[in-house]
């Protein structure tokens, strides 16, 4: 089933998203391809090989960042990095090489301030 009707609240869609890893996993997990979707409620991000899925509500994330590098990894370009309160209620943090890295940003920080405001 395509992405988009899975998401049909979806803001945005990014196919050829380079998954750079989680924070709280260490430096030694593997990387990948895979589907980010940024929704009104949620950042999903499901890799390709091995498939995996990640939901990071947007109530727990706690800033947005475009470092250059992340769990020393780089590609010499700015990557998405998402910093969130993991389920354990621990603070963590995940990146992406992304098409739009920018304009996700811009997006997932005026969700963050919506939900702030109520």
């Amino acid at each position: 089933m395509p992405t988009d009707e899975r998401f049909p609240d979806a803001i945005a869609v990014e196919r050829m998203a380079s998954f750079f890893g989680v924070q709280s996993a260490g430096k030694f997990q593997l990387r990948g391809l895979g589907t980010f979707v940024l929704s009104r409620s949620e950042i999903y991000f499901e890799r390709l090989l091995p498939r995996k899925a990640f939901h990071i509500p947007i109530d727990s994330i706690i800033g947005v960042e475009t470092p250059l590098s992340f769990l020393g990894k780089t590609r010499f370009n700015p990557l998405l990095k998402v910093v969130f309160t993991n389920a354990q209620g621990q603070p963590d943090a995940i990146a992406w090489d992304i098409p739009n890295r920018e304009g996700l940003k811009s997006q997932i920080e005026s969700l963050i301030e919506k939900k702030k405001n109520g």
